[in-house]
């Protein structure tokens, strides 16, 4: 049984955001095998697209990342809502399979689509800068103290970079829960994470730092076997192959986490600043509530 929705300090969220995904292994996992498959076979037309080189399995394998790529982008953001509304079910003591969590949102791709690249492109227009400037800071200072310097600014416009993403992490909780277009979505993410941007965006960073730490250490680890002669005489697709592989193992197993997290963020600030858990217990024993409209629908509209 779930525990109660309740005010959680980030560590406390993260745990619980863990024995979510642990104790529901299989809900997630089946929620991220499309996005899952679907980079793994992307990356895989991209290796045999760089490998061929020219010739009519160049222009075959080329066309067929481009219709890969076009399919991932719808297949991710659907699947990203459906970890977030199946986050929500069970937080809410609800039941949840992998068909109802991608059926809630079978006539909603196009918006999920479109929520998707609004909120890459309000979140990370400051990186187009940063690149400008680090790229112009590089070219005039040649000398190593000079480099060091230039990845110290970087690093420093990371952080509000980081919390200019983190304004719009909510936002597809919030479309997953309350079933609002692109635009409310975005407006919603906004205003609830107001007052808590550290929280959304390390909810969302270390999630991603887990997934990103164990892509890199499998990368590095099958580069070391590739090194190996008898390993790298096999084929030279060899290694790609299985550090796509890795990545796929790692994808259905972490990728929901973050969104996980997410959506226990987007209830903990519902919480404490719309008494859902307040309205949630007046709702159970029949008596009236005046809690935000907000609160009251992500806890008791089921999707249709």
């Amino acid at each position: 049984m779930n525990q109660p929705l309740r005010p959680m300090r980030l560590g406390e969220l993260l745990d619980r955001a863990i024995q979510l995904l642990r104790t529901n292994l299989g809900l997630f996992f089946g929620i991220a095998l499309p996005p899952a498959i679907a980079q793994f076979a992307m990356s895989t037309a991209g290796d045999f697209f760089r490998a061929d080189g020219r010739g009519i399995g160049y222009a075959i394998s080329g066309l067929t990342v481009i219709v890969l790529l076009l399919g991932n982008l719808i297949i991710t953001p659907v699947a990203t809502a459906a970890q977030c509304w199946a986050t929500s079910q069970l937080s809410l003591s609800r039941a949840a399979t992998v068909r109802s969590a991608y059926g809630s949102f079978s006539n909603r791709k196009a918006s999920l689509v479109g929520l998707a690249i609004m909120q890459g492109l309000m979140s990370f227009w400051p990186v187009v800068i940063l690149y400008f400037v680090a790229t112009a800071l590089l070219s005039a200072l040649h000398s190593k103290g000079g480099v060091a310097f230039a990845v110290i600014i970087v690093a420093l416009c990371a952080i509000p970079c980081g919390l200019v993403w983190a304004r719009y992490l909510l936002a597809f909780p919030a479309t997953a829960i309350l079933r609002t277009p692109a635009g409310p979505s975005i407006d919603r993410s906004v205003t609830l994470g107001d007052g808590y941007r550290w929280k959304v965006m390390w909810a969302g960073l270390l999630p991603l730092g887990i997934l990103w730490a164990l892509k890199g250490s499998g990368d590095w680890l099958i580069g070391l076997l590739n090194a190996w002669g008898p390993f790298a005489r096999h084929s030279d697709f060899l290694a790609p192959f299985l550090v796509n592989f890795w990545n796929l193992l790692v994808d259905l197993v972490f990728m929901p986490l973050e969104f996980i997290a997410l959506t226990l963020v987007y209830y903990d600030l519902c919480v404490r600043k719309e008494g859902l858990d307040i309205a949630l217990m007046m709702e159970q024993a029949g008596m009236e509530t005046i809690a935000e409209p907000a609160a009251l629908t992500s806890a008791g509209e089921e999707p249709a």
